[in-house]
């Protein structure tokens, strides 16, 4: 009775091996939490919510598990399912590796975004959903008419917002 038991101890333990091998590199990454905020601090995210203003940054934090070797996801920016921006970030081998993107949302950038991270095969790991909301667009300047001069200003015409960043790659809890 005690060989049975070995012999099927060895066995679940062969076929669990072998089904992980199978699956292949990629699919060892599971994303551990996604969430939008206000700030990244001491590789934390500050102000978790679900609507932020225009003008305002949004980060979106992640912890991912990675028990293999280092790898790589990419974070998809969309408003209303139109492509904005995606990034490609290293993950370490780790059980939380946390990264995070950010995004400056201008008033032209209201609406409902989502955020997905994707392995390098393409496939979702999940995904986070937000809007940005504000008040109303500036009113367009007065056109020039011969009779009435155009307002000079010195200040400087509006622009979009800077681009997004990224974030340092941090891990503080090393392998599995």
């Amino acid at each position: 009775m005690l060989r049975f038991l070995a012999f099927a101890l060895v066995l679940a333990f062969a076929s669990n091996a072998a089904a992980c091998d199978d699956e292949g590199a990629h699919s060892a990454l599971s994303l551990r939490s996604i969430a939008a905020g206000t700030d990244v601090q001491d590789r934390k995210l500050i102000g978790a919510n679900s609507t932020f203003k225009i003008g305002a940054p949004v980060w979106v934090h992640i912890a991912v598990r990675n028990p293999g070797e280092a790898d790589e996801v990419t974070m998809v920016w969309r408003l209303e399912d139109e492509l904005v921006w995606e990034m490609k970030l290293d993950v370490g081998t780790s059980s939380a590796w946390r990264t995070w993107t950010r995004m400056r949302m201008p008033a032209s950038r209201t609406g409902q975004w989502t955020v997905e991270v994707l392995d390098t095969d393409g496939e979702s790991l999940g995904e986070v959903s937000f809007d940005v909301v504000g008040g109303e667009k500036a009113p367009a300047p007065k056109k020039a008419t011969p009779s009435t001069p155009a307002p000079k200003t010195d200040a400087a015409p509006a622009e979009e917002a800077p681009p997004p960043e990224t974030a340092a790659l941090i891990d503080d809890e090393p392998g599995c």
